[in-house]
């Protein structure tokens, strides 16, 4: 019964994949926390199989919003940089990143 609820919530579970120790460590450094699914698709009849590794990015307040606006974008920029080097060890193809991700958090600066 809670499998068949679960699923209607959240849909089909995907099994979790391991991450490089590399790319593990460098996120434990960077206070990211990174997790790897498999999205299980039917395979396509004319196209042979491909892995498309997608990176989710949603950031987080990085200076404090009393700082000039110009050194929050910088922070945020340079976090941003950083999490998508680490997405980089684990060959990501497309990165999606938050809406206005190079603003600051307007609604909390001023």
């Amino acid at each position: 019964m809670f499998e068949s609820v679960r699923k209607i919530f959240y849909g089909a579970q995907t099994p979790e994949i391991a991450l490089q120790l590399s790319t593990v460590d460098q996120a434990s450094k960077l206070d990211v926390e990174v997790k790897s699914y498999k999205i299980p698709c039917e395979q396509e009849q004319l196209r042979p199989p491909r892995v498309v590794k997608v990176g989710a990015i949603q950031n987080k307040i990085i200076l404090s919003t009393d700082k000039p606006v110009a050194e929050q974008k910088k922070a945020l920029e340079q976090r941003i940089k950083d999490i998508i080097e680490l997405a980089a060890l684990e060959n990501v193809n497309v990165i999606c990143l938050q809406e206005l991700w190079t603003a600051p958090f307007f609604l909390c600066t001023r």
